[in-house]
């Protein structure tokens, strides 16, 4: 009984979370330079992205210019999320939080690759607050099927 039990629960893959903070000079370079939220988790292994809550911690500037953000798979790149418009964090002119949720439709999961967070659309201008992602995820071991 225990063998099985064991086996079963090896198959369910929990979700984890992580914290990753986000720098200033960091977040006016989301586009040329996307931020690695979860590392690629090896062969036979793929990331299933189930949400990221956000925090800005503003400082003394506003973030102007463009400020969407996206969780996407690195290689693909394949998008894992919705949009989060800019006027819905990054330009607020105090501290904020916001959720990021997967798409909807049937996402590809890209086997052993990392998620990031990006700025799809070009670079914020100005800005000097801080970002807090907790990202929430599975990973899933295709390796002993």
């Amino acid at each position: 009984m225990t063998a099985s039990w064991f086996k079963k629960w090896k198959e369910i893959a929990p979700i984890r979370y992580k914290n990753v903070r986000i720098t200033s000079a960091e977040i006016l370079a989301l586009n040329a330079t996307p931020k690695e939220l979860v590392a690629a988790p090896g062969a036979g292994r793929a990331i299933e992205f189930v949400s990221a809550a956000l925090f800005l911690d503003y400082g003394a500037a506003t973030y102007t210019g463009n400020g969407t953000l996206i969780v996407e798979a690195v290689t693909g790149p394949v998008v894992l999320s919705g949009v989060l418009p800019a006027a819905s964090l990054l330009h607020k002119a105090a501290d904020g939080f916001a959720v990021m949720a997967p798409l909807s439709t049937g996402i590809d999961l890209v086997v052993n690759d990392a998620i990031e967070l990006k700025e799809p659309t070009g670079e914020c201008t100005v800005g000097d607050g801080t970002l807090t992602v907790r990202v929430g995820y599975r990973v899933h071991s295709f390796i002993d099927y």
